[in-house]
């Protein structure tokens, strides 16, 4: 679920427009006028991304929505704050979000799938699986009461912890089922995280030549939905896979392309593991060429990196 979209709130956290004897509306409050905007400056934010950034409006514009009392925005921000750490792989702070958010939604009776949705994922990306399954499973008890989208995920959440599990019948049996309940009618993240699996579960299969084809498609799904730190990850994934497979010719390109993209973000870390790895992938490599752009960029990198404090 991207950052939620507060025009769809407006009704709900915007004053109510009341007719007076001349037939003009009242002011709005103040108040609603400030969440309004923050949030909506965050929302903004986050779509061009920069969490960091839309993580600060959003937890401001939570911070308005408590001192109100106003369970829909506390809802909403609480989730979309949550999402911004997420993205920034700070799941235990997201934790207490959706808590929040899911208390919020249940004192409304809205539903609060999506919650629960993104609560799993931060478990389980944060090193706690069998919670997050645990949320899963109760989920997928009343399939008929999701969406096929949200049904699909979860199905693809357990997938991922059987794969971890060594379990790889497992996975592809949930696969399977979350590309059923799409039938072919996905949205581009959700080919992304289909593609991701799939070729995660090539790779601990041994089947890296299709793997890596995997991880591509899964890069190319990620950059068109511009999810670009994820698509820097899958382009990597392809990497290992295409060196694995005896293809560094193709190895190389998808790392360099990683490592230029996370420098672009400024992940100057990621990028320079990265793209040592390229360089030790050209180090078996004749093309002089490929090896004059991953030698340029990794210059180019090390160069914006400040140097270290001399020792007195």
């Amino acid at each position: 679920m991207r950052p939620v979209n507060i025009l769809l709130y407006l009704g709900l956290s915007a004053a109510l427009f009341l007719l007076s004897a001349c037939s003009s509306p009242a002011p709005a409050r103040k108040s609603d006028v400030e969440l309004s905007r923050v949030a909506l400056s965050a929302r903004r934010t986050f779509e061009v991304g920069q969490a960091e950034g839309a993580a600060r409006l959003y937890h401001k514009a939570l911070q308005l929505a408590r001192a109100d009392d106003n369970s829909p925005e506390i809802s909403a921000n609480a989730y979309n704050l949550a999402l911004c750490l997420v993205s920034l792989k700070r799941y235990a702070e997201a934790l207490p979000l959706l808590d929040e958010a899911e208390a919020e939604a249940a004192r409304r009776g809205a539903d609060a799938t999506e919650i629960r949705l993104l609560k799993a994922k931060a478990l389980y990306l944060g090193g706690e699986p069998k919670k997050a399954a645990e949320i899963a499973r109760r989920a997928l008890e009343a399939p008929d009461r999701l969406a096929p989208a949200a049904r699909a995920q979860f199905e693809i959440l357990l997938a991922r912890i059987a794969l971890d599990g060594g379990d790889a019948a497992g996975a592809k049996a949930g696969l399977k089922r979350a590309e059923d309940v799409l039938g072919g009618d996905s949205s581009t993240l959700l080919d992304a995280e289909t593609a991701g699996l799939a070729g995660a579960i090539l790779s601990a299969e041994g089947a890296f030549g299709p793997a890596a084809r995997d991880f591509d498609r899964e890069a190319d799904r990620l950059r068109k939905a511009e999810k670009y730190r994820d698509m820097a990850d899958a382009l990597r994934r392809a990497g290992e896979a295409y060196i694995t497979s005896g293809d560094n010719r193709a190895a190389a390109d998808r790392f360099f392309r990683s490592a230029r993209a996370a420098y672009a973000q400024g992940d100057t870390v990621q990028s320079l593991r990265t793209i040592e790895a390229a360089l030790a992938v050209l180090d078996k490599e004749t093309d002089a060429g490929e090896i004059g752009r991953i030698a340029a960029l990794f210059e180019e990198i090390k160069k914006s990196v400040p140097p270290a404090p001399e020792r007195e």
